[in-house]
């Protein structure tokens, strides 16, 4: 089954809370990491957040760093892409398949998520529903018609993301919007989805390039602000491939 190999592969904080759960504060000092990446790169990131793995197998939400770790790889690599998005969603289903209970669900209703599947989810593993979701978007679009069953997958993923609370709240959106697009939905619910992802990251290229990328006549009408200094690698790789207009002070 699709999911089922998968599944084998396993700032400040208060000090109580720290010690509750030492998890915290080991995610900081990665991030701290991540954050700074347009000057250290995507390793050093990527390398903390792999001996964190190490350390706590299970832990979603290093997991879910992991697989936004391979999305901005992915933009960065335009070349790389699919060979990206391919461990960013293998990473993001890891991270939702380790409760043996989801793999067996999976299992018995023909290798697809649903979103009864997904009720059990907590908000720790929001974070990989989104990507889970973006890298299948990205995949199907990478691979053509032959790859469109896999959209099944995504409304169930995204229903449950928001359902948890808005985290990557652009990514989410901007996935709903993808997998919609890609089966011919109705234009109109599309280009909102896509003005509200600009909207909540407008210093990121990313979301940009897409909705003038769907609906060209969106130019000049989006909600632009000054680029987003963390995402500078991933800005300009988008800005050079696609000619989008750099963001821009409102």
């Amino acid at each position: 089954m699709r999911w089922t190999a998968l599944f084998l592969v396993v700032g400040c904080v208060p000090k109580a809370e720290r010690q509750k759960d030492p998890v915290i504060a080991a995610l900081a000092a990665a991030d701290r990491q991540w954050a700074d990446r347009s000057t250290l790169g995507i390793d050093a990131a990527e390398m903390a957040y792999t001996t964190l793995l190490a350390r706590w197998p299970g832990e979603p939400r290093v997991w879910g760093r992991l697989a936004r770790t391979a999305w901005s790889r992915a933009l960065v690599n335009p070349g790389e892409a699919r060979a990206w998005h391919e461990a960013g969603r293998e990473q993001a289903m890891r991270c939702l398949l380790r409760d043996g209970r989801l793999e067996g669900a999976v299992t018995r209703v023909g290798d697809h998520l649903d979103t009864e599947m997904l009720d059990g989810i907590k908000g720790r593993d929001a974070s990989c529903l989104v990507y889970a979701a973006a890298h299948t978007v990205m995949l199907v679009r990478l691979r053509g018609e032959g790859a469109l069953l896999d959209l099944e997958d995504v409304p169930p993923l995204v229903t449950r993301a928001g359902a948890l609370g808005e985290v990557e709240p652009a990514l989410r959106r901007w996935a709903e919007a993808g997998e919609l697009q890609l089966r011919g939905a109705e234009p109109s619910r599309v280009r909102k989805l896509h003005a509200e992802a600009v909207a909540l990251a407008p210093g990121q290229a990313f979301y940009a390039a897409e909705a003038l990328r769907a609906f060209p006549d969106l130019e000049g009408s989006l909600a632009i602000s000054a680029p987003d200094p963390a995402w500078k690698i991933e800005n300009a790789a988008i800005l050079a491939a696609s000619g989008a207009v750099e963001p821009r002070e409102n």
